[in-house]
């Protein structure tokens, strides 16, 4: 951690800021920030994400349907910042110790937080979604569904959603699947 010295001499911590989620919104918010506050030692940043390979949710949909995406590690991403990364799951925050707890054994300490963790499907609370349809949230997903897509005959793919990723998914399985 980078210290601040006061003009008496005694060392102070520097402002640490803790980022949760390295998706598009934490990486940009880890990176912009290690850049505003490059060359000084009173900020101290840490990117904290489950895994390490960031993944470009927008881009999804080309796995979805077979393409190979490039494999993006988090810290290589970062390497050349004053940001760091720490992997793990989050299990707790403390708000009024202003703490955060990684995989239960590992607490890192914060002044400001900044919550970036994404969205995620429940697809326990309609009926059927869970043994019939697919999400697009994470490579994993993605790779699954083109796995299924692959071994898919004739019929109608559903893409549910008209945002952005269902827009661009439905156009991209439609173009892989002309048949």
């Amino acid at each position: 951690m980078k210290n601040a010295q006061h003009e008496t001499g005694t060392a102070a911590h520097a402002h640490r800021v803790v980022i949760l989620g390295a998706g598009y919104v934490g990486m940009a918010a880890a990176v912009l920030l290690a850049a505003r506050a490059k060359r000084r030692d009173d900020v101290d940043v840490a990117l904290v994400n489950a895994q390490e390979r960031f993944t470009e949710r927008m881009r999804l949909r080309m796995a979805a349907t077979g393409r190979q995406l490039a494999e993006l590690s988090i810290a290589e991403l970062l390497a050349g910042t004053d940001a760091r990364f720490v992997r793990g799951w989050v299990t707790a925050v403390d708000p009024d110790a202003k703490t955060v707890r990684i995989d239960d054994d590992q607490v890192l300490p914060y002044d400001t937080l900044v919550f970036g963790l994404g969205t995620t499907t429940d697809s326990a609370a309609v009926p059927g979604v869970e043994e019939h349809a697919h999400t697009l949230s994470s490579a994993e997903d993605a790779e699954f569904l083109a796995e299924r897509l692959a071994r898919f005959g004739s019929g109608t793919v559903v893409v549910a959603g008209s945002g952005l990723t269902g827009v661009e998914s439905a156009a991209e399985i439609a173009d892989t699947r002309r048949r």
